[in-house]
């Protein structure tokens, strides 16, 4: 029983997640360069339909805000896609099954996933990509209530793209950082067991 992974694949896995990270961090140029887009498409429309009076100046605040926020909700989503994605190839688990069988074939190899250092870390942005994913916040909110806009209110808005989440960049830094390391720290463990089988 082996596990096949070529020499370069835990590096482009590595990188693959740097360019999510660096691609959604918040980046002031792009922003400002989508706020300028937003106001004069809002603006032309605001022109067809009078009556709707909102200042540019805090419409230019509610767009910074909504894009840096959606910025980072897709960064998260992104890694911890590449993630499951990553896993499941290293253990060569069919895609359309549950993560749990990614479990159950690293027991076959005396490996607990659930003892990786970086496992609680990594269940925080399971938790987390759910709540961005589906919009459930019960799980996530038992476990890490600082990540729940405590003053958020569902019949305002009934949407997870409104602030419901408070995520920053440190979230996407430290999702970026766990993600990676939960895997290294894996992989360190097949290679020292050699059940890694390299390719040529």
């Amino acid at each position: 029983m082996s596990v096949y992974i070529s020499r370069d694949k835990l590096d482009d896995y590595r990188l693959n997640l740097l360019l999510i990270h660096d691609t959604y961090t918040n980046n002031k140029e792009f922003i400002d360069k989508k706020v300028d887009t937003f106001l004069n498409k809002f603006n032309n429309y605001n022109g067809l339909k009078s009556k709707v009076k909102i200042s540019n100046s805090n419409l230019d605040n509610y767009a910074r805000m909504s894009i840096s926020y959606s910025l980072f909700e897709t960064g998260i989503t992104q890694m911890y896609h590449l993630f499951e994605q990553f896993l499941k190839m290293y253990f060569n688990v069919d895609l359309e099954k549950d993560y749990k069988n990614v479990i159950k074939i690293a027991n076959q190899y005396d490996y607990n996933l659930t003892e990786n250092e970086y496992h609680k870390l990594m269940n925080k942005y399971r938790l987390l990509n759910n709540a961005i994913k589906h919009g459930g916040i019960i799980n996530l909110e038992k476990e890490y209530p600082s990540l729940v806009n405590q003053t958020y209110n569902d019949n305002d808005y009934g949407t997870i793209l409104d602030n419901k989440l408070n995520i920053t960049e440190v979230e996407l830094d430290e999702c970026c950082s766990c993600l990676y390391s939960f895997v290294d720290e894996m992989n360190t463990y097949f290679e020292d067991m050699g059940y890694i089988e390299m390719e040529d």
